[in-house]
């Protein structure tokens, strides 16, 4: 049984005693013979007022089962006994019923003026916090809206960030200081959060009375429970900040470029001087020479290099890594066809047929780059280095004049006709 229906039985069980307390009275105050019905009434007024019409109804019928048991009374007068008792209970019910509506409607009312009082307490406590920070933060606006979301506020902070005036703007939706196509929807957006007890936010341009436009971070917030007091809008402008970022991150930019510039001239260093390392002069030419072609291709990171010597009995150096080692690189010779470099540079990108075609070495087909500076001595050419790529890369202005700084290492030793046996291979 469920707690109505405990209710329910005990309101109907008072209503009897009640009647049972109300002829009990009449006997022990009045005797059985005087005013037979006067305690009944009472008793029904009393089940109607605490309980309503229900108790009422049975302390009805109660006092006119008794009536008929203890008094001479007949059926009709029994019935109409019933009636009168009903009809009182349904009057004191609806009667006690409207007094209590009226007694909550006052307490209400009591409730909600004192509501009304904590609200203009909270008001003026957050209009003083508002100028407080109005006036310490620049960039800062406290904007009040109504309930239905309308501008009923219009601030010294607010105006001096939007350049409107009060009378301007006072009774216009919240969403008229948008500069967003969807304006309207956002900012109803913005009052659903708002009112379902969240924070709304929103990182957007906002419009100034002149029509400029400005970035502005925005927080919607309600004013009292479920919003009853309105909401508060406040903006803070990211003009200054978005500056600061700007310049930042251009600072960063330009040190992370310096930086890299700097990592990279210190790695070009290391390898002019991995390359113009003087301890190679102690070594025979041969040695020197296939040092130095290694050092090279190593540095730009190339597959092979090779140094072709021209004359009636062309003789070349090959240093390669494993890739074109595999291809046979050491085994094939150079097609003595060719027309020899001259004193130009020569370089051939993601093109496997011009340099089969200009190469003085028979690389094979995969190789697809190539790079040929000619080695000068007394200004005469005495052969041509070639750097080779299997894939496509563009070759850099460092990277031809380091290998013109290792082709002029090698003419310094071009005097000496043994540096460079036949087919050598590094």
């Amino acid at each position: 049984m469920d707690h109505q229906e405990v209710a329910r039985l005990r309101s109907h069980a008072l209503a009897v005693a009640m009647v049972a307390a109300a002829a009990i009275a009449r006997v022990l105050i009045g005797g059985a013979g005087s005013a037979p019905f006067a305690f009944a009434f009472i008793a029904i007024s009393i089940a109607a007022a605490r309980g309503g019409l229900a108790p009422g109804s049975v302390a009805a019928l109660t006092a006119t089962v008794l009536a008929r048991l203890t008094t001479p009374i007949d059926r009709g007068g029994a019935l109409l006994f019933a009636f009168e008792g009903i009809v009182l209970a349904l009057v004191v019910s609806r009667l006690f019923a409207a007094l209590e509506e009226r007694s909550e409607r006052l307490a209400a009312a009591e409730s909600r003026i004192r509501d009304l009082q904590a609200v203009e307490r909270r008001l003026r406590a957050s209009d003083a916090a508002f100028d407080g920070l109005e006036r310490l933060a620049d960039g800062y606006a406290a904007v009040l809206l109504d309930i239905r979301g309308r501008v009923c506020a219009w601030r010294a902070g607010a105006e001096a960030l939007f350049g409107w005036q009060a009378a301007r703007i006072v009774g216009e939706r919240g969403s008229a200081l948008f500069a967003a196509d969807n304006a309207d929807a956002l900012f109803t957006r913005l009052l659903g959060e708002a009112s379902g007890g969240s924070a709304g936010r929103f990182t957007g341009l906002q419009r100034r009375a002149d029509g400029s436009e400005f970035e502005a971070d925005l927080e919607l917030r309600e004013l009292g429970e479920q919003a009853r007091d309105g909401f508060v809008l406040l903006v803070r402008d990211r003009t200054h900040e978005n500056a600061w970022r700007a310049f930042a991150d251009s600072s960063a930019e330009l040190q992370a470029a310096l930086r890299d510039e700097a990592d990279v001239a210190q790695r070009q260093l290391a390898t002019l001087q991995h390359v113009t390392d003087p301890s190679v002069n102690a070594l025979p030419a041969s040695q020197a020479a296939a040092a130095l072609l290694e050092r090279l291709r190593t540095a730009i990171d190339a597959d092979g290099a090779a140094l072709v010597r021209v004359g009636a009995f062309r003789r070349r150096l090959i240093s390669v890594n494993d890739r074109l080692q595999e291809e046979g690189v050491a085994d094939r010779r150079q097609n003595d066809a060719r027309t020899p470099q001259d004193d130009r540079i020569l370089v051939i990108q993601n093109d496997p047929a011009r340099v089969a075609a200009l190469s003085l070495v028979n690389w094979p087909e995969c190789v697809s780059s190539l790079m040929a500076v000619p080695v000068l001595a007394g200004g005469v050419v005495e052969g041509t280095i070639e750097v080779v790529g299997l894939r496509s890369r563009r070759s850099t202005e460092w990277e031809i004049a380091l290998v013109q700084v290792v082709a002029a290492r090698i003419a310094g030793r071009l005097q000496d006709e043994s540096y460079l046996d036949a087919d050598a291979v590094a």
